[in-house]
C-alpha cells in the first residue's frame, strides 16, 4: 500500500475542507509569489541594463 492507494479522483467526488486560516495562507502565498517575481524581474532588468549601457557608451566615443 502506498500513499496514492486512497486517492481515487476518477471514481468519486473529492471533498476538501478549508479552515478559516487557509484563506489568509493562500493570500500570503499569492502575494509572496507576485512580490517575489516582481523583484526577480526588476533585478534581472537592472543587470541587463548594466551590461548593455557600458557597451553602448564605448561605441559612442
Amino acid at each position: 500500500m502506498n500513499a496514492f492507494d486512497s486517492i481515487d479522483l476518477a471514481g468519486m467526488a473529492v471533498w476538501a475542507y478549508l479552515d478559516p486560516g487557509m484563506g489568509s495562507m493562500m493570500l500570503q502565498v499569492v502575494l509572496a509569489g507576485l512580490l517575489g517575481s516582481t523583484l526577480f524581474i526588476k533585478t534581472w532588468l537592472r543587470q541587463l541594463r548594466d551590461a548593455i549601457v557600458p557597451a553602448i557608451r564605448v561605441r559612442k566615443s
